[in-house]
């Protein structure tokens, strides 16, 4: 819904995952939220590619804030692994916007924690 292009500044790769290994890749310009956010696809590829029967509940929920424009960055637009990857990074560092995000994110978050 939202089709507001990509500022200069968003365009700018600061962070990379590598499915194959795992990895992340931070570059030196980078913050917290792209640690978080690289993180992020680490989280999406366990929790929803590689569990097919959980990825209806995420695909419901980000096309849900998709159409309300309830996103929480222009970049959370462009796909729901990068949508899920940006909120991950937003709700790590207290910037959610959405108010239902944290009951979405505090069970995976205390998954990870055990």
């Amino acid at each position: 819904k939202n089709s507001t292009k990509l500022t200069d500044e968003e365009q700018i790769i600061l962070g990379e995952y590598s499915g194959l290994y795992d990895y992340i890749f931070i570059y030196k310009e980078s913050n917290v939220d792209t640690i978080y956010h690289e993180i992020g696809h680490i989280i999406y590829k366990r929790f929803f590619e590689e569990t097919p029967e959980n990825l209806p509940i995420w695909e419901d929920y980000y096309n849900f804030l998709k159409d309300n424009d309830l996103l929480s960055t222009t970049y959370g637009y462009t796909s729901a692994k990068e949508g899920f990857s940006e909120e991950y990074a937003r709700y790590q560092t207290g910037q959610t916007q959405h108010h239902q995000m944290n009951q979405f994110m505090d069970p995976i978050n205390n998954w990870l924690k055990s």
